[in-house]
């Protein structure tokens, strides 16, 4: 019998990985809420690997995020903060002419849950 080399193909959650932590878009309500763009602050980090477009090319499964790892946005692309609310919170990003809303989420658990400071408005 032949090895074979394998090949992983995954299906991931919308990400960017921000001072060691998930922010994902998407999976709740108040990340479904695109910003306006007025409401952008100044850029947080630019992304550094694209792990959508790393599975594509390679076939095979991207290490763990690292600062600056995204599922789709594109290498190079700016992620802002968010008028309103700190970095460490919530930051937004373009992807196809679309500006998507990214809450910060705790790190292990049984189930993803999204930081209390990324879903309270602050005051």
């Amino acid at each position: 019998m032949r090895p074979t080399r394998g090949y992983a193909s995954v299906d991931f959650v919308d990400f960017v990985h921000l001072n060691g932590r998930d922010f994902i878009s998407g999976l709740d309500a108040a990340s479904r809420r695109p910003p306006r763009p007025a409401e952008l602050g100044a850029v947080v980090i630019r992304v550094r690997c694209s792990f959508s477009q790393f599975n594509e090319r390679t076939g095979k499964m991207p290490g763990p995020a690292r600062d600056g790892d995204a599922a789709f946005l594109k290498p190079g692309t700016p992620v802002y903060s968010v008028s309103g609310w700190s970095p460490e919170c919530r930051v937004a990003a373009r992807r196809d002419s679309r500006l998507y809303l990214y809450l910060a989420y705790r790190n292990g658990g049984a189930h993803a849950e999204p930081l209390a400071c990324a879903t309270q408005a602050p005051h």
